[in-house]
């Protein structure tokens, strides 16, 4: 799937970019430097930043994956585990909305990831959106 944004597209490998609604217009640049934002010290930064992420993105079923996406591959631990938690957040509301025919995969690669997980808070977070999935 490529996603589509200010920046120029951007690709998303693996199941989670199987989503129809690929060309959504999201800016994955922009949205992890509001993710990195609403992890450092800085209050008011952080609070503006978790504004905007819930206000511009959070809203749409797109964002689910965006955050599964970030949970299962991204560098930094510290963004890992808020994806995660941001995930669990969006599971009730937006993962009824996305395709039965791709949620094994998804489910795959999760579970996947979280059994790989060498940091215990993150790997234990990815355990709770596990459990959020399997609950709906």
């Amino acid at each position: 799937m490529i996603l589509r944004g200010q920046y120029g597209p951007t690709e998303v490998p693996g199941a989670l970019a199987e989503h129809p609604n690929s060309c959504v217009q999201v800016d994955l640049q922009y949205s992890h430097n509001l993710c990195a934002n609403s992890s450092i010290a800085d209050t008011n930064r952080v609070k503006a930043a978790t504004t905007e992420l819930r206000k511009t993105y959070y809203p749409h079923p797109q964002s689910l994956l965006w955050l599964l996406h970030i949970l299962t591959s991204h560098d930094v631990p510290e963004l890992r585990q808020q994806a995660a938690v941001e995930a669990q957040r969006l599971i009730p509301k937006h993962w009824p909305a996305l395709p039965a025919d791709q949620k094994p995969a998804i489910r795959e690669k999760l579970l996947e990831s979280t059994l790989s997980e060498e940091k215990p808070l993150v790997r234990h977070s990815a355990a709770r959106v596990i459990a959020a999935i399997a609950g709906n």
